[in-house]
């Protein structure tokens, strides 16, 4: 579906688990188990291999399709970097990891650059106003005319909203295997960590998804240290902090796009509330499980 081919420790991180074995406990030696079935599913001819990439019969190509994204990726990541030591130091700002297809390193040339933002519990709206309104100010926000590089602030959480278990539809692969690939740039001490046990519950979808955010490949990209300038950080929540918060709430209710306010808490993609902001207008994760399922049944 995604064009995106696996190595043999991503087959094992990203394994789901059946129904049937929903809470069953992982096998120390699962990943080995997973490499011979690896093997063995070559030697049948029903995967192939290129490049330590594992991919479906026939489908040689996605191995030259993921190398190039991948390197896109990095520029992106690279440039996404940068922004972060920004948005580690604006008012509230707790974590920033990237999401969507660049936390998988797998961005196309044209795609925007989208991040999720964990926010002081409270200061969900000041934190998305500030970040917003200065990334438009520099001209770094998407528009109609291009998103290609632009970067997107389209789903924020609070630190006492963590679990996103209540966003999940009733049959939403997607949302198991969006978490498992964020992509981590920047946090407060232990937040991101609150964040993995706040979601305990995908490891009965995915039982090996932690393994991930252990990998080097992932750790490489975080920024060491404080990257963001405290004191000016926490001069403009002491200011900013002085504000209250229903005051940012109803500015950004009242420019908020007539779009938004018409879907806005009526549609999974778009979640409006003080302790989330996802703005996801194209909520494509129905369609998305059904063409999975019709995948399994031609498999």
């Amino acid at each position: 579906m995604f064009s995106y081919p696996l190595r043999a420790e991503e087959v094992f991180w990203y394994l789901i688990n059946s129904e049937t074995t929903l809470e069953a406990q992982v096998a120390e030696d699962e990943q080995n188990q997973v490499v011979n079935a690896l093997k063995d599913l070559l030697a049948g001819s029903k995967i192939g291999l290129e490049n330590e990439l594992y991919f479906l019969a026939g489908r040689a190509e996605t191995v030259t399709v993921r190398v190039a994204r991948q390197l896109e990726s990095f520029k992106k990541i690279k440039r996404a970097q940068k922004v972060a030591r920004i948005l580690s130091a604006a008012p509230f700002v707790r974590a920033v990891a990237l999401c969507n297809v660049l936390g998988y390193f797998n961005a196309d040339a044209e795609d925007d650059i989208d991040f999720f933002i964990i926010t002081k519990s409270g200061r969900i709206w000041t934190a998305r106003l500030a970040v917003v309104w200065l990334f438009k100010i520099l001209g770094l926000r998407p528009n109609k005319k291009t998103i290609k590089n632009k970067f997107c602030f389209s789903f924020f959480v609070s630190e006492d909203n963590l679990n996103l278990e209540n966003l999940k539809l009733k049959n939403d692969p997607y949302l198991s295997w969006w978490m498992a690939g964020l992509l981590v740039l920047w946090e407060e001490k232990g937040v991101f960590e609150t964040f993995l046990k706040a979601n305990a519950w995908n490891k009965k979808y995915l039982p090996n998804f932690l393994n991930r955010y252990l990998s080097a490949e992932v750790n490489e990209w975080r920024l060491g240290g404080a990257a963001g300038i405290n004191f000016l950080k926490r001069l403009g929540e002491n200011i900013l902090g002085m504000v209250s918060e229903k005051i940012f709430r109803f500015l950004e209710l009242k420019i908020m796009p007539q779009k938004i306010k018409e879907l806005m808490n009526k549609t999974p993609g778009v979640v409006v509330n003080d302790k989330i902001l996802k703005f996801h207008l194209n909520d494509t994760r129905e369609k998305l499980a059904n063409n999975y399922a019709e995948k399994i049944k031609e498999l």
